[in-house]
Formats: C-alpha cells, structure tokens, sequence
C-alpha cells in the first residue's frame, strides 16, 4: 500500500513509536502532512499488516531531494556496529595469518644434502678412538686404560717412538756385594730403538775402579769387549743387563711392540698411596708387576721375582726424582731391593735423545777401537 504524498520540506517526524512495523522503519521515521486527515490516512496505510507487500518507496517521503534515500539514526548505529565487527574480525584474521608465516618461517628447515667434496668429507668413516683413559674414581678400569694412561702421562706413544729411538745416557751406579761393600760404577749407555721390541741394540760401557769393559746387546746376543778383546761375559752381567730390559719401564712403555699381555690386579692402598696394580707377562713368560699412581699415573715402583721354589728372590725397584726430558718422562734415581736389602742404586747425570748413530757402535769391533 502506497503512502500519500506530501507537500513542504522537511517532511515532519513521527511520532509514533519506532519498531511497530521493522519492514517499514525508514517510513515510520518519517510522518506525513500536518493535517488530521493525512495523518489519519497516514496511520492507516502505516499499520498495515504482516500479508501486506512491502511498501514501493519510490514516491514515499523517505527519498530526499534528487533521490536520495533518507536513513535513520537506527540504521546509522547498526551500520557502525556492523562496520566495526567487520573490522575486528578482518584485523585478527590478519593477526592469525602473520602469526602463522612467522612460524613458518622459525621452523628449522631440513640441512640440503652435501654434494661434491663435501658430500666426500661427510661419508669418511670415524677414526678408530684411542683407548679411554683410567680415571681415579672409575670402578671398571680395564688393564688397557691403565696401561694407556701411563704412556699417555710418560709422553704419548708417538712421541716415544721418534725421541728415544737413539739416544745416550751416562750416570752413575753403586753396587752392593753379598759381603756388602759398595762399588762405585760409571756408566754411559748407548742405545737405538729397532723396528720391534727384539731387534733394539744396547752398548752399556761400564768403568770401574781398576777395569773397563763393555757389554754389547745385538740380535738377542751379548758380548764383552775387554782392551779392544771381545769375551764372553759374565752370568751375572748378562743377567744385570737383560733383567733391565726385560723389568724395566720400557717393556710397559712398549707392551704393543713386544707383544706382552696384560692384566689388571685390581687397586691397592699403601702408605697412604692409591695405587692401580697392573702385570705384565712377555713371549717368555716373564712376569713383571707395576705399581702405579692413580693421581699422577706415574710408576711408583716394579716388583718381580727370579728363580724356582725356595732359591725364588723377589726384587723391587723404586723410580724417583721424575724430571721431563725432550718431552719425555724420565727418573733420574732408581734404587733396587733383592728381598729387605738394597743392592744397588742408579744416578742419571745426563741424558740426551735423538743423537745420530751408526749401527757400527754397537759391534765389538768398533767397541775395541774404542778401548
């Protein structure tokens, strides 16, 4: 139903209540003419009802001047509400996708493979590790680490085998005999390292008060040279001289070489000393066991025994005054003990590694054109 037309502008204002009819809320904003028939005739195309069609605001009131449609305050403030809900939601949508590309772009992506010489260094096979090191407090120490340790603490393996693979040490020994009276010895030994353990060559030049000799260690063998004579020595020098070889530090220092087994005896506390307890048998079946610091990883003393049943002598020698030589550990004071009593007792005054020496020093020929 079409409203009635009027005359003068601005139109008056309902006063009706708003939202009696929300279809028609643009009209309800706006009453008709001032007079008591438009307004009657007003309501009554006003409060039509619900079956009625929408009403045709194309000659109503509520176009202004040149078509333009008037809008109410009530539309105005749902426009606003609608305006601003749309821009809520736009911004947190927004906010949503920039959180998201963030964390796209914080997540680690996955390494490119390597290619080329880098692909080469990444596929070479890991080093073999170099044997674990015995710690003071470790409860499963193997005989190994604790043989490791020691050459680690006495110069490491490689640096053994190219700074005392020749070398020239001279000192001084004191001997005591059963009668005990002491001898006084001057010493110098020569020596040069082989390819393994029983190839070495040893020259051990001995003075004594009213004699000089030599005693040459080559090719398994020993031999004296007397004034510029080679003979045949003693039992008892031979033996001095094998029995540091076979007892001595070296054989520890060099167990890989000689192709000694190992075993630990466990740990041990002496006089107030931790101390790990390691034995070491050679190819010959001879039997050496060494008493090491557990805080410094140094040999504190040997122990070993010569002899059957009851002619069996069991010897000690102690190692002291350790001083660092080219690198290297060395003690400078060893004393021996065959049972209770000291037999003899060792005084390095020099020592020097890495000399150059011919094969020839450690002939007897070369021994007697020396004497």
């Amino acid at each position: 139903m079409k409203t009635q037309d009027f005359t003068g502008w601005p139109p008056p204002l309902s006063k009706r209540r708003a939202g009696i009819r929300r279809k028609c809320a643009g009209i309800n904003c706006f009453g008709l003419a001032h007079s008591p028939a438009a307004r009657a005739s007003g309501a009554a195309s006003v409060l039509q009802s619900r079956q009625d069609s929408p009403p045709d605001l194309s000659s109503s009131g509520a176009l202004g001047p040149g078509g333009v449609r008037r809008v109410s305050a009530q539309e105005r403030r749902r426009t606003r509400v609608s305006r601003r809900l749309f821009l809520c939601a736009l911004t947190a949508a927004l906010l949503a996708g920039a959180g998201g590309f963030r964390a796209a772009a914080q997540t680690p992506q996955p390494a490119a493979p390597a290619q080329g010489a880098d692909a080469q260094k990444a596929e070479k096979p890991k080093k073999e590790e170099a044997p674990k090191r015995a710690q003071k407090g470790d409860q499963n120490i193997t005989a190994e680490q604790v043989a490791e340790t020691v050459i680690l603490v006495y110069g490491t393996r490689p640096m053994l085998q190219q700074i005392r693979r020749t070398g020239v040490e001279r000192g001084r020994i004191t001997r005591t005999g059963s009668d005990g009276v002491p001898q006084e010895i001057t010493y110098e030994r020569s020596f040069k390292r082989g390819d393994t353990f029983d190839k070495d060559k040893i020259r051990l030049s001995q003075r004594l008060p009213s004699l000089e000799y030599a005693l040459i260690y080559s090719e398994g063998h020993v031999t004296g040279v007397l004034r510029g004579t080679p003979f045949t020595p003693k039992e008892e020098d031979v033996t001095t001289l094998l029995t540091e070889r076979v007892h001595g530090l070296d054989s520890l220092l060099r167990y890989k070489e000689s192709g000694a087994t190992l075993k630990y005896n466990g740990k041990e506390s002496q006089k107030g000393l931790d101390l790990w307890v390691l034995e070491l048998t050679d190819k010959e079946n001879h039997a050496t066991r060494y008493y090491i610091s557990s805080k410094t990883g140094r040999v504190l003393w040997l122990e070993y025994e010569e002899g059957a049943g009851r002619d069996a002598v069991k010897y000690k020698r102690t190692f002291h005054d350790y001083r660092v030589v080219q690198q290297t550990l060395v003690p400078y004071r060893t004393v021996l003990y065959a049972g209770d009593r000291q037999v003899e007792e060792s005084q390095v005054l020099t020592v020097t590694y890495g000399v150059k020496m011919e094969d020839a020093v450690f002939t007897s020929e070369a021994a007697a054109a020396e004497q």
